[in-house]
C-alpha cells in the first residue's frame, strides 16, 4: 500500500497523462491546486492549474500483471460466479474506498480486492472499452 498516495494527472488540452511531481495547495480553504510535471528527461517542468488536469489517485493495489491500479482504470475480472466482467475503478466518497463499478449494470458495485483484476485501459485513452456489448 506504499503507492496509495500516488497520483497521475490527465492533461486535458494535451490528451495525455503527465509525470506528476508535486501538488501545490493554493490556500487553506481552496480546492485549487497546481500540478508540477517534469519532462521525461527531467530537465524542465510545467505547472498546470486544477482546471487543466484531472487527478486520479492510485489504489495502492496492483493487477495480476503487477501494474498499479488507478482511479479511472478499466479492468477486466471474473466475478464469484466465474462470469467475465468489465468495470471502472472509482472512489466511492460515501464508503471512503475504491470500488469497481460494472459497465453493464450501473447499480452493481464490488469491493476492489475481491477479484483478480487485469487493467485493460483507462477512461481517457480507451473510451471504446466503456461500450457495453450485448451478445
Amino acid at each position: 500500500m506504499k503507492d496509495r498516495f500516488k497520483f497521475r494527472a490527465w492533461i486535458k488540452s494535451e490528451k495525455r497523462y503527465g509525470y506528476l511531481l508535486n501538488l501545490f495547495n493554493c490556500g487553506a480553504n481552496s480546492k485549487q491546486y497546481e500540478v508540477e510535471e517534469y519532462d521525461e528527461q527531467g530537465d524542465s517542468y510545467t505547472v498546470y492549474s486544477s482546471d487543466e488536469v484531472v487527478l486520479q489517485q492510485c489504489t495502492g493495489l496492483k493487477d495480476k500483471n503487477g501494474e498499479l491500479i488507478f482511479e479511472g482504470d478499466i479492468v477486466e475480472f471474473r466475478n464469484p460466479l466465474g462470469m467475465k466482467k468489465r468495470g471502472i475503478i472509482i472512489y466511492d466518497i460515501d464508503a471512503a474506498l475504491f470500488q469497481i463499478q460494472y459497465l453493464d449494470f450501473s447499480d452493481d458495485w464490488e469491493l476492489l480486492d475481491t477479484f483478480i483484476l487485469k487493467v485493460i485501459g483507462n477512461i481517457y485513452e480507451n473510451p471504446e472499452l466503456l461500450e457495453v456489448k450485448n451478445d
